[in-house]
């Protein structure tokens, strides 16, 4: 493969391995009740986690177009972006839609659906970050692997 069509060989969505947590959640908690109350404190905790997510993501999705590279983990990348939110983690894109996956599930509210958020993590960190840092690092090489010394994953 060329330089040029190199990428993380990434084939299904990152937002679909969420959806598709949080669908089973809410299917799992259909079968089997497991409902956490709504108190006014699991609201505010959930709007305040969706105001995080949006704000990651739209800062890291902006960061990524200043820089003039993708975000799609299908398609390769045109430069190592540290500035923004991945000045504090590697993969903000990712944090918002985990962040996001929680305030749904306190939104619904469905603690299976919380639950779900681990198996989605551990797909994400397994199937797609292990990729994405791979092709990374034979994209940009030591140059990558600084960045990796210095900014966490997650947080």
């Amino acid at each position: 493969m060329s330089a040029q069509q190199d990428h993380a060989g990434i084939r299904f969505p990152p937002p679909f391995i969420y959806l598709t947590a949080i669908l089973i959640g809410v299917a799992l908690e259909w079968l089997w009740p497991f409902t956490i109350s709504t108190p006014a404190p699991f609201r505010i905790v959930s709007g305040a986690l969706f105001v995080c997510a949006t704000a990651i993501a739209v800062s890291g999705f902006r960061e990524l177009r200043r820089h003039e590279t993708t975000f799609r983990p299908d398609a390769p990348s045109a430069t190592i972006v540290s500035s923004g939110p991945y000045r504090f983690t590697r993969n903000p894109l990712y944090l918002s839609l985990a962040t996001l996956h929680l305030a749904i599930a306190l939104a619904i509210p469905s603690l299976w659906a919380a639950v779900m958020l681990l198996p989605a993590v551990f797909v994400i960190r397994t199937q797609v970050i292990a990729r994405e840092e791979a092709y990374l690092e034979r994209a940009f090489g030591e140059s990558y692997l600084a960045y990796k010394r210095t900014v966490r994953r997650w947080l």
